[in-house]
């Protein structure tokens, strides 16, 4: 069947498709035709530490300065506290003052919900996933089925999380993991940091308060 219907080839080697960021809807790289591509990245990988607690990753790429209205920089860092939960912050760094749009993508089991408050979680036995976009850090968020599924294929519903800036943006969620039906209790904040006798912003220094289950941890970048 994929053999056979272009959208469905192309739907799979886009960055889209993909739990990844995108600026406003376009590739990392141009897709010419199906493993064909127009524009190479090398992405840089800024900064990994694994230890028996957490690990923590940092890369960042510049697929989207060659845009119109370039991104000179989009990174992604990933927070992994052991058997607790996920946090993933994206920076894209602009140039010029025009607007774009900004996507995050996760691609969740059938049968995932959005839940009040701009959340979302997967649903079924075994394990699960709650989706917590951070307040003030995040955008519109939007669960759809798989645009275009394929029979005895494995077709996710497609959740976006999508802003709009004319400057330099920052998009934080964090994803907790619990089992079967058992929803933790889940609350994020962003905590205010101060320097030099004034408040930094979130870009500037990225400090969150995460609670689950009443345990209250305290995250600073």
């Amino acid at each position: 069947e994929i053999r056979h219907d272009p959208m469905k080839r192309r739907w799979r080697v886009g960055s889209s498709a993909h739990n990844v960021s995108t600026v406003n809807h376009e590739d990392h790289v141009p897709v010419q035709k199906i493993y064909r591509y127009g524009w190479p990245v090398t992405p840089l990988v800024e900064a990994f530490v694994s230890e028996p607690r957490f690990a923590f990753f940092s890369g960042v790429h510049e697929g989207y300065r060659r845009l119109p209205q370039p991104v000179a920089a989009q990174r992604r860092s990933v927070f992994w506290l052991r058997g607790e939960y996920w946090i993933i912050i994206d920076r894209f760094t602009v140039e010029g003052e025009a607007e774009r749009s900004f996507q995050q993508h996760f691609h969740l089991p059938p049968g995932a919900t959005v839940l009040p408050g701009g959340r979302a979680r997967t649903t079924g036995a075994g394990g699960n996933l709650l989706l917590v976009p951070v307040p003030g850090l995040t955008g519109a968020l939007t669960l759809e089925p798989n645009p275009h599924p394929i029979r005895s294929y494995q077709n996710p519903d497609h959740l976006q999380i999508e802003a709009r800036a004319t400057g330099d943006l920052l998009m934080a969620v964090v994803l907790v993991p619990f089992t079967d039906e058992v929803v933790p209790v889940v609350a994020v904040e962003v905590i205010p940091v101060e320097a030099d006798k004034r408040r930094l912003s979130p870009w500037e220094a990225t400090a969150l308060a995460i609670n689950v289950n009443g345990r209250r941890d305290v995250y600073y970048q």
